[in-house]
């Protein structure tokens, strides 16, 4: 299994942009194979701060995400629309417990 994690700050103007751009890839996303859980969401102590959650099943259904239109659009609009830099990291994961 996979975990993305994103965290990124949209520019104040973009911010409403941004949550109709996500939801949108969210949910054209966990439509496709291989995807397990694709979640955004927004700091509520920092408003225009987003995290990004994903769980993948291999590193071949994430990089076949990374090759969909929908993703492809997103990334082509994604860095005009932040400030800083964003940090994206992918988990290889070879094992779950579920504790509670």
């Amino acid at each position: 299994m996979v975990i993305v994690y994103g965290n990124f700050k949209t520019r104040p103007e973009d911010r409403d942009e941004m949550i109709s751009m996500s939801l949108a890839l969210s949910e054209k996303s966990r439509k496709e194979p291989g995807c397990i859980l694709y979640s955004f969401l927004e700091d509520a102590g920092d408003p225009g701060r987003f995290v990004f959650f994903e769980k993948w099943q291999s590193r071949e259904a994430l990089d076949e995400h990374f090759n969909q239109p929908h993703f492809k659009d997103f990334a082509e609009k994604f860095p005009g629309m932040i400030t800083g830099e964003p940090l994206i990291e992918a988990h290889q994961v070879s094992d779950t417990e579920t504790i509670a």
